[in-house]
This record gives structure tokens, sequence and C-alpha cells, in this order.
């Protein structure tokens, strides 16, 4: 009796739940509606014309013997806590 009983709710639940569609958007904001209207080229804190090129060096002074920032014994390799 208590099966036919849970079976009896599920398909009911079934039967009257409906799927939510959601209509197509260019974008999403948590509040109001989006800042960049459908069809923008850039963002306005880009500069589409900003120069190209450059160079990017990084790197890190020393030497470490572990990848392990929290060893007692040992050198940890610069940055591993940042």
């Amino acid at each position: 009796m208590q099966q036919t009983l849970i079976a009896v709710l599920c398909l009911t639940m079934l039967l009257f739940s409906s799927p939510i569609r959601a209509e197509p958007v260019h974008g999403i904001a948590l509040y109001g509606a989006p800042k960049e209207l459908p069809g923008f080229t850039h963002f306005s804190y880009v500069n589409p014309r900003a120069p190209k090129g450059g160079r990017l060096v990084l790197g890190a002074f020393g030497s470490f013997d572990s990848l392990n920032p929290l060893i007692i014994k040992g050198v940890a390799a610069n940055g591993m806590r940042d």
C-alpha cells in the first residue's frame, strides 16, 4: 500500500511539473540590465587601439629544494605562499 502511494505521488509530481525555459539573452547582470548592449565591440575599460608587442619578464631570485611551502627543513620555492 505504501509503495503504491509513493508511486502515485511521484507520477503526479512528474505529470504536473513543467520545464522552465529561459529566453536567450546577450548578457547577464547581478542587478538590473547588462551594461553592454548587444553587439558591443569592446569593454569600456579596454583600449582597442592599444599598442601591440612588448616584453614580459617574470623572474625570482634564489634557489629551492622543495615545492612544499610548509617545510621546516630546507628552502621552499619563491612565491609559493603568494
